[in-house]
């Protein structure tokens, strides 16, 4: 297939490890820009993540500027030149109408198949609902609200089993950057035939909150190891245990056959696993964190609590 090619001065605005597979994935096809800057969210020692693409950059000569805090609105950028390009790719600023006039064009890479999973969250809530397929979009960056904009081009794979939050990021923030290559190869043909968003297929992907990893005893194991895969890695599963807080930190589903009531717990000494009873059997705690002090493996666990047989996670 021969692309149209226009060579772009482009400004990316990115924050993380997701921002970075696309920025690199433009350095690596220099005939498609002229010129590249970068735009990243201000550096917070608390939110070292959202600070990657700005130590990226600098690592690298990258120019790079720093956002305001909280809004973009009256923000103008202080690069001396005009691009012509904005691409936005998890960037967590809405970027509005006065900025976006600047550029001849706007582009975001979004990890689903929009309209689904509209939202900051995409990701997470494709494992929670257990879909076995997802993909990327590249999208115009919508004056009016995030992730409406017209549909570029999308690319479809299928979910491997039990894949966990970081793994699956992995997989979409690649198949983003080479998705938002080929638009750049001929983005003008792809911008004439760009499609409106079907406002009947709209799902939302909202902000996780730490309340999430809350672990209700009477769920099924499916579904609490699910929601372990899909939030875990950033907040930790959690419940109670002698009036503590305790994250269980590594947990896998099992096939123990045992009576007992919901939450209760069984330490298998021989395997150093800890089985707590959810509705449906017996989920396996294999590390585990009580409030205030170092993650441990079961059999210390049990060892320092001297765990009875009336002992349980509530």
């Amino acid at each position: 297939m021969l692309f149209k090619r226009t060579i772009h001065n482009i400004l990316f605005f990115g924050s993380d490890a997701f921002s970075i597979a696309s920025l690199e994935a433009i350095l690596n096809q220099p005939h498609l820009f002229k010129s590249i800057a970068v735009v990243t969210p201000p550096v917070q020692k608390w939110e070292p993540e959202k600070s990657l693409l700005n130590r990226y950059c600098i690592e690298r000569g990258i120019r790079v500027q720093e956002a305001p805090k909280r809004t973009l609105n009256g923000w103008t950028h202080s690069f001396q030149q005009d691009f012509d390009l904005a691409i936005a790719v998890s960037f967590g600023y809405f970027l509005p109408g006065a900025l976006l006039d600047q550029f001849k064009r706007s582009l975001n890479v979004h990890p689903s198949l929009l309209p689904k999973y509209r939202g900051s969250s995409p990701i997470q809530y494709t494992i929670l609902n257990k879909d076995d397929r997802t993909g990327t979009s590249i999208i115009e960056l919508s004056r009016d609200a995030f992730d409406q904009g017209k549909i570029l081009r999308q690319t479809e794979f299928e979910i491997p089993q039990d894949l966990y939050y970081s793994q699956l990021l992995q997989i979409v923030k690649e198949d983003g950057a080479d998705n938002l290559v080929t638009v750049l190869s001929d983005l003008e043909t792809f911008s004439k035939h760009a499609q409106v968003q079907d406002e009947t297929n709209v799902t939302k992907a909202p902000k996780i909150k730490k309340e999430m990893a809350r672990v209700d005893w009477n769920e099924s194991m499916d579904s609490i190891y699910t929601k372990h895969r899909a939030i875990g890695e950033m907040f930790p599963l959690y419940c109670e245990f002698r009036t503590k807080r305790i994250q269980l930190l590594d947990l896998k589903p099992s096939t123990l056959s045992k009576e007992g009531s919901l939450g209760s717990i069984h330490v298998d000494r021989k395997e150093n696993v800890l089985y707590c009873r959810c509705a449906d059997g017996w989920l396996g705690v294999h590390r585990l964190q009580v409030e205030g002090k170092k993650p441990v493996k079961p059999l210390d666990f049990s060892n320092g609590y001297q765990l009875g047989a009336s002992d349980c996670f509530a």
